[in-house]
C-alpha cells in the first residue's frame, strides 16, 4: 500500500465520476452509490437527488458527509475517501456546480428514479466541501 500524492487523487476523482456518499441521522447510516460533479479548483464535489426523499432527510441532518472513489485497474486499486460539510449549492454557484457534473459525472442514458424519468423529477443540488481527502493504492 502506498498514499497517493494530490495530483493522483485529482486523476482518479476526475476518471470515475461515481462514488458511495456515506450519512447518518440518528446513529443509523445511510450510504448510496451516486455520481458526482467534481470542482477542484474549490476543491467542491456536486451531488444531485430529488428534493423530497430519504436522501435529504439525511443530508438535513448531518453538516458533515464521507464519498468514497473507488478505481480497480487490475491488479491495482485506488481508493479516495472525502469528508467535509455538505449544504444546498447556494443559487450563485448553481451553473458551476452544473458544470462539474459536466465534465465530471457519469449517468445512465434512460436514468430513472423510483419510476420517473429523470427529466421529470425536482432535483436538488448540494455541494460537499472537501476538508479531508486521503488517497490509496494497493499495488502487487
Amino acid at each position: 500500500m502506498r498514499r497517493l500524492g494530490a495530483e493522483e487523487i485529482d486523476a482518479v476523482i476526475a476518471r470515475q465520476g461515481v462514488g458511495v456518499l456515506a450519512l447518518s441521522k440518528d446513529g443509523v447510516p445511510y450510504a448510496l452509490p451516486m455520481s458526482y460533479g467534481y470542482d477542484p479548483d474549490r476543491a467542491t464535489f456536486f451531488v444531485m437527488f430529488g428534493a423530497d426523499g430519504r436522501k435529504t432527510d439525511y443530508v438535513d441532518a448531518n453538516d458533515v458527509a464521507s464519498l468514497a472513489v473507488v478505481e480497480r485497474e487490475d491488479p491495482t486499486w485506488r481508493s479516495i475517501l472525502v469528508r467535509g460539510a455538505i449544504e444546498p449549492v447556494p443559487k450563485p454557484r448553481e451553473r458551476r456546480a452544473l458544470a462539474g457534473f459536466a465534465t465530471t459525472a457519469t449517468f445512465p442514458a434512460d436514468l430513472e428514479v423510483w419510476g420517473d424519468r429523470l427529466q421529470e423529477t425536482e432535483l436538488e443540488l448540494y455541494e460537499l466541501d472537501v476538508e479531508e481527502v486521503s488517497g490509496r493504492a494497493f499495488e502487487p
